[in-house]
């Protein structure tokens, strides 16, 4: 995985321990860890910094991991299986998981108030708590979840 400087374009990090394609990356908002994760469902999270250093191997998911975002302490990550998963940044144990999509999860958010905000392949938006109480259909339409 590079990793590039926006102000020039120069790369300024090589990570080789993520062996197989890299399909989401996030920054933690304060910029301490680096989260990367891969085609196999593995995540890695990262001291950020000049030269990362790894810091927690988080084995949740068994298929792809589609998306990643941090709040202070907690990251999420999503996969094609349709599960999202809240992990502890500091020791990398698994606070809960859950399936939010049939067929997969496209994407995963926390808004500025820590409620977690998603998509997936059932062209189904949902936001809400941390099991999504709130469902958005395509057409804008508020339905329970």
């Amino acid at each position: 995985m590079n990793i590039y400087r926006p102000k020039d374009g120069k790369q300024t990090v090589l990570i080789k321990k993520q062996a197989e394609w890299v399909t989401a990356i996030a920054y933690s908002a304060d910029g301490k860890c680096l989260a990367s994760a891969g085609r196999n469902g593995g995540v890695e999270v990262w001291e950020a910094g000049a030269d990362p250093k790894p810091f927690n191997t988080l084995a949740g998911h068994k298929v792809a991991c589609t998306a990643l975002a941090f709040m202070p302490g907690v990251l999420a990550s999503a996969s094609e299986d349709g599960k999202i998963a809240l992990w502890n940044v500091k020791d990398g144990v698994e606070i809960r998981s859950w399936t939010a999509h049939p067929g997969g999860v496209l994407w995963v958010d926390f808004t500025p108030d820590g409620r977690l905000v998603r998509c997936g392949r059932d062209k189904i938006a949902k936001g809400g708590g941390a099991t999504g109480q709130q469902t958005f259909a395509p057409d804008g339409f508020r339905v329970l979840a």
